[in-house]
């Protein structure tokens, strides 16, 4: 079905967007501060998707997207990079809140370092492999230089945030890479990655994932400083 993309992209969207406006959670009130983070890092992914595209290192199956292309990324990966975070940045705005009282810094800290220290080894050692690559010296470096300036109890909440979002992100992600179609939304060139699936989920696709959503929540954090300098 050509709306098959579009509909992941939506389901993921339209639920958290509706309880946007729940008069609890009114997470709307943040939209000056995270929309335009969502547009900026969305805009270094799509940067990032059009080069591996141009290169072959992943596409898109035709039969499951209308058609519409930008830059040599169909409309639907374009709304991949605003529905997905969109609903992980909601996850996060309504549970740390409840949890940051309860993270230990000393602990984060070091787990936070000794994974960032592991990404970026790991992505030294799969230089042939430049999905790999890319996502794992990317993040490692991002969370090493996050971990020296940032709260550390955000970043506490949100690796407990991303890792109750696993459950959806399987689902999602599953449902792009293949799992109940003939054939999968997105595919992958066996020489970019190393080849590690969990089902049909490539192993990248959960660090890209975290890449994806701490650097929208980072922006977004950082955008919110700065309003309130202002004000």
């Amino acid at each position: 079905m050509k709306a098959t993309y579009l509909i992941i992209d939506l389901g993921a969207l339209l639920p958290t967007l509706a309880f946007s406006f729940h008069p609890r959670i009114r997470f709307y009130r943040q939209w000056p501060a995270f929309l335009p983070s969502l547009v900026l890092v969305g805009c270094c992914f799509a940067v990032w998707d059009i080069i591996f595209t141009h290169l072959g290192f992943w596409g898109f199956n035709p039969q499951y997207i209308l058609g519409y292309y930008w830059w040599g990324l169909p409309l639907e990966e374009w709304l991949f990079f605003l529905c997905i975070p969109y609903a992980c940045v909601f996850t996060f705005h309504v549970i740390h809140p409840h949890v940051e009282q309860w993270l230990r810094p000393a602990k984060i800290q070091w787990t936070i370092a000794i994974l960032a220290l592991v990404l970026v080894l790991t992505g030294l050692t799969a230089v042939y492999r430049p999905y790999t690559m890319v996502t794992f010296i990317t993040l490692g470096l991002l969370l090493g230089i996050s971990l020296r300036y940032c709260n550390i109890r955000w970043m506490g909440a949100f690796f407990l945030t991303y890792a109750i979002l696993l459950g959806p992100f399987f689902l999602v992600n599953g449902l792009l890479t293949g799992l109940g179609w003939p054939n999968p939304v997105v595919w992958y060139n066996p020489d970019a990655f190393l080849g590690i699936r969990i089902g049909t989920i490539p192993v990248e696709d959960i660090f890209y994932g975290m890449e994806l959503i701490f650097l929208n929540l980072l922006v977004y954090r950082l955008l919110l400083i700065w309003k309130n300098k202002r004000t």
